[in-house]
């Protein structure tokens, strides 16, 4: 988002790039969640990730698995 930008405009922007149809009366409240979205991204750029092994596939207890 650039500094000038309306955060509308900006949720309006990456929901046309990821190619997601988001009706008109969402974009305010959508708008609202940005700085928090923003926040978090942020937090997970500063943290040191290089070398992390994926995460395990959880598996619910007593649940067989299908296929």
């Amino acid at each position: 988002m650039t500094e000038t930008e309306d955060p509308e405009a900006t949720v309006r922007r990456l929901t046309q790039l990821a190619g997601l149809a988001v009706p008109e009366e969402r974009l305010s409240s959508l708008a609202a969640l940005l700085p928090l979205v923003q926040q978090g991204t942020e937090t997970l750029a500063r943290l040191d990730l290089g070398e992390r092994e994926p995460a395990p596939l959880f598996r619910v207890p007593g649940q067989e698995r299908s296929g």
